[in-house]
């Protein structure tokens, strides 16, 4: 990354003759560059902004259409996660990211947790079907953004914890959401009923609530 930076400067600092090469060869590049690979040139101009700003209007149109229409799943998880950090290709790139299968929605989190992927993440841990997917899910979808959601989406992970048998019986949910209370802690006061609901619906379907001892200590401690 440092290296990216450093050489992201030295482009700016001769920006006269990175233009002039820009516009003399760039096309000639893309042009020869097939469309399996045409990820990795955006990959490239997400990595030194100066060039997509030069680029001529033809090459971020090509970058633009094949945004829209590539369908391979492996190429798509590498071409959405850099289009989100090109403005230009942004609101095509959530788009998209938005019908990506869930190890594809994985990929794009781990590597870029754009805060406008959270309610995305968050409903595809809701569909969680096994316990094992619910743990999953929850920690590459949910936990990335923890310290980052707000108290509805809080809320909306609770009730799905509570909703789903998947998610709540799942031997790792307990750490999950404990970890999820410590790094909301500046949405406590909004969010504390939202707990208090959780611990209420475990307890009154019968469940053991025994498991859930150290979020529970928590949340009293807390005052909920």
């Amino acid at each position: 990354v440092q290296r990216i930076a450093a050489l992201g400067a030295v482009l700016s600092m001769h920006r006269a003759t990175v233009e002039e090469v820009f516009r003399n060869d760039v096309p000639k590049i893309t042009g020869a560059v097939s469309d399996e690979n045409l990820w990795k040139l955006i990959a490239y101009f997400e990595a030194f902004p100066l060039t997509w700003e030069i680029a001529n209007a033809g090459v971020r149109q090509q970058a633009a259409e094949y945004i829209n229409k590539v369908i391979d799943p492996a190429i798509q998880r590498a071409a959405f996660t850099f289009a989100l950090g090109i403005p230009d290709l942004r609101s095509a790139a959530l788009a998209r990211v938005k019908a990506l299968d869930t190890a594809g929605l994985i990929f794009v989190i781990a590597n870029r947790p754009d805060p406008e992927l959270k309610s995305i993440a968050i409903e595809k841990f809701g569909t969680a079907g096994t316990y094992r997917s619910a743990e999953s899910l929850n920690e590459q979808l949910v936990l990335p953004f923890a310290d980052i959601l707000t108290s509805q989406q809080i809320e909306t992970v609770l009730s799905f914890a509570a909703e789903n048998s998947q998610i709540r019986c799942a031997a790792r949910t307990p750490d999950h959401l404990l970890t999820l209370f410590n790094k909301s802690v500046g949405h406590r006061a909004a969010t504390a009923p939202a707990w208090q609901k959780f611990r209420t619906a475990l307890q009154s379907r019968g469940e053991t609530w025994s498991g859930f001892s150290a979020l529970d200590a928590a949340m009293t401690a807390a005052g909920i």
